[in-house]
């Protein structure tokens, strides 16, 4: 593979080129395309997605909030 000047590229493009590893070289432009877009959107959606739900639980469960909730009640 050629050396790239962005640090981090191959980090970041992970998710797409490992979608692209399953279609070969003969693969037309536009389809690869949205295998690539597709690939690396989908990743990193469903990443975010699952910690900010992670987050988003935890922060329900603290017993921070709980203590918040009962001081307005009052």
């Amino acid at each position: 593979m050629a050396p790239i000047s962005l640090p981090g590229y191959e980090l970041l493009a992970w998710p797409a080129m490992f979608g692209l590893q399953f279609f070969s070289e003969e693969t037309a432009f536009w389809p690869k395309l949205i295998i690539f877009n597709t690939s690396q959107y989908l990743v990193y959606f469903s990443v975010i997605f699952t910690v900010r739900k992670c987050l988003w639980l935890y922060q329900d469960k603290s017993p921070i909030n709980k203590s918040k909730g009962s001081e307005v009640q009052s």
